[in-house]
């Protein structure tokens, strides 16, 4: 079981915009039955050029 889920944090600049995922999954552990807990998030970079297309660059946030 997880979620998964995209927010904008802000616009860097006029043409870069940020925004975070947030990836959250549970795991069930036999034979004990626990559940373990993954999560990550990740800042992704959307810059848009002139012509209408846009480049993005992830990078997974590790002081969260």
């Amino acid at each position: 079981m997880g979620h998964e889920f995209v927010t904008p944090v802000r616009w860097a600049d006029a043409n870069t915009l940020i925004l975070e995922r947030h990836d959250y999954y549970e795991r069930l552990m036999p034979p004990s039955g626990s559940i373990h807990g993954v999560a990550r998030l990740y800042e992704i970079t959307v810059s848009f050029k002139d012509d209408g297309t846009a480049n993005t660059l992830w990078k997974l946030r590790s002081d969260r």
